[in-house]
């Protein structure tokens, strides 16, 4: 399938620092050319409030620690759901009107995908996970393994102690942790299919939960599978 220009979603990736910069950036250039965008989702000042409660949150975050994190991953959330609403609506302009479409894009300060680029859908969830502890049945230790998933290029998984996580804990590839997951939660990004759990409890039941990957998106987590640790 052959993708027409659009908006990249880039910064659904961008740290902290260059999300708040990106967003600035669509605000400022959205109030500039506001006769070429008529009828947008969010208000110039709706999204300057989106803006503002994602740098208060990230900044009491960082200097509050963990009790601060759920606030700051709601706005972080609200801010990404708004500048992906404001995505669509471009893409809904530049669909019909493509050789205008890097112009119209940019324009709304976003970044265009490259013209007749290959689409790749967001990977499935993972299936038919595995587990186990070793061959040696290490202390501590246990081994996953996720088969391949098409078209993801890496792969994660999340292990949460005596409960699995509520999948609305996992949104956009944001782990959200808060008073309804108390347990104490694991998480490995490294890319590969294999991973190790090291320093785990003896005799806490552990339960997995898998996503994968690509530049297009995150899947949401898998059915949770649990073994305890030795």
């Amino acid at each position: 399938m052959i993708n027409l220009i659009h908006c990249a979603l880039t910064y659904h990736s961008h740290g902290d620092d260059a999300l708040t910069t990106f967003s600035i950036g669509v605000k400022k250039l959205m109030f500039e050319n506001a006769a070429l965008f008529t009828a947008r989702p969010i208000s110039d000042a709706d999204l300057g409030t989106l803006i503002e409660n994602h740098s208060n949150t990230y900044v009491a975050y960082k200097m509050g620690g963990v009790n601060q994190q759920p606030a700051y991953n709601t706005a972080h959330l609200a801010l990404i759901t708004g500048l992906d609403s404001i995505a669509d609506f471009i893409n809904g302009l530049v669909k019909n009107n493509q050789t205008q479409a890097n112009v119209i894009i940019v324009s709304g300060g976003f970044v265009p995908t490259k013209a007749g680029s290959t689409s790749v859908p967001v990977p499935a969830i993972p299936t038919n996970n595995t587990l186990d502890r070793g061959d040696i049945q290490e202390h501590g230790v246990i081994n996953t393994t996720t088969p391949a998933v098409p078209g993801a290029t890496f792969y994660g998984c999340v292990a949460s102690e005596n409960a699995p996580l509520d999948p609305n804990s996992f949104i956009n590839g944001q782990l959200i942790i808060n008073a309804a997951n108390p347990n104490k939660v694991r998480m490995d990004v490294n890319k590969s299919r294999k991973k190790t759990f090291t320093a785990l409890t003896s005799g806490v039941n552990y339960y997995f939960q898998f996503y994968a990957g690509n530049a297009n998106g995150i899947s949401a987590l898998s059915t949770a599978i649990n073994i305890s640790a030795v």
